[in-house]
């Protein structure tokens, strides 16, 4: 249930960054040297890594490195969240979009914060093939 929803999360983010990617290129221009010419690259990045976490969360045997390979990036993205706050970058950070989705920089930390949370609770209750087919492919 944890995977489907964060699945469903990450479609929605790369959903709304495809159809209007401007507020997060505008975010990543503030954070990076090059602006738009590095923006976009950064963006498009980070749709595809949703897509195939996504992917990952929804097929049973890759679900565990899914939800480790979200964890990352969340870790990543927090980070980032928390430089350009302490830097004095104001303004959402536009992973879903705009509209009234899009809080300020703190909402997006703690919105991180819960889902780290729940990218752990992931990693602790899917079970880790460990390089071996399941049972139910070995039998």
């Amino acid at each position: 249930m944890i995977a489907v929803g964060l699945a469903a999360l990450l479609a929605w983010s790369a959903v709304a960054k495809s159809f209007v990617p401007e507020p997060a290129m505008v975010f990543a221009s503030k954070l990076v040297r090059g602006g738009d010419a590095v923006a976009l690259p950064i963006v498009l990045a980070t749709v595809g890594l949703e897509i195939g976490v996504c992917a990952g969360l929804l097929i049973h045997r890759t679900r565990f490195l899914a939800f480790v390979a979200l964890g990352g990036f969340l870790v990543l993205a927090t980070a980032l969240l928390v430089t350009a706050r302490y830097q004095g970058v104001s303004g959402s950070c536009g992973c879903f979009g705009v509209g009234p989705s899009a809080g300020g920089l703190r909402a997006s930390i703690i919105r991180n914060g819960a889902l780290l949370l729940l990218c752990a609770a992931g990693v602790v209750l899917t079970p880790s093939t460990g390089g071996e087919a399941p049972e139910e492919v070995l039998s």
